[in-house]
């Protein structure tokens, strides 16, 4: 579910009408999560309302999606907070360290893993 690309993730998420987060399937609404994860790997969930939190408004309603999902259950928090898209997107666009970063990103690859 993590997106190969910034197009790829682009596309996931301006494919998403906000209006209907709520009716998407999990593994919808996950791969958009994690889309969102992977555009902005410098967001947060936690105080996405607040106004300091540099959350654009078009995408606070993914966080306010995720967060209801998670209140009632219906997501993990390794779903809330999908940390591998996120350190996808990082290793997709910085330079490596080495062998291990490699690996790294290509098991997460591998295993698709939202979070």
């Amino acid at each position: 579910m993590i997106p190969d690309s910034v197009e790829e993730a682009g596309a996931v998420v301006s494919g998403c009408d906000v209006g209907v987060l709520q009716s998407l399937d999990k593994a919808a609404f996950l791969r958009a999560w994690a889309a969102v994860a992977y555009l902005y790997p410098g967001l947060h969930p936690d105080g996405f309302e607040a106004s300091d939190s540099g959350w654009p408004e078009d995408l606070r309603p993914f966080a306010a999606e995720a967060w209801r999902r998670a209140s009632e259950g219906s997501i993990a928090d390794g779903e809330l907070y999908p940390a591998n898209a996120t350190w996808a997107r990082l290793f997709d666009e910085g330079p490596t360290s080495g062998a291990a970063d490699r690996s790294r990103r290509a098991r997460i690859r591998e295993l698709g893993l939202t979070a």
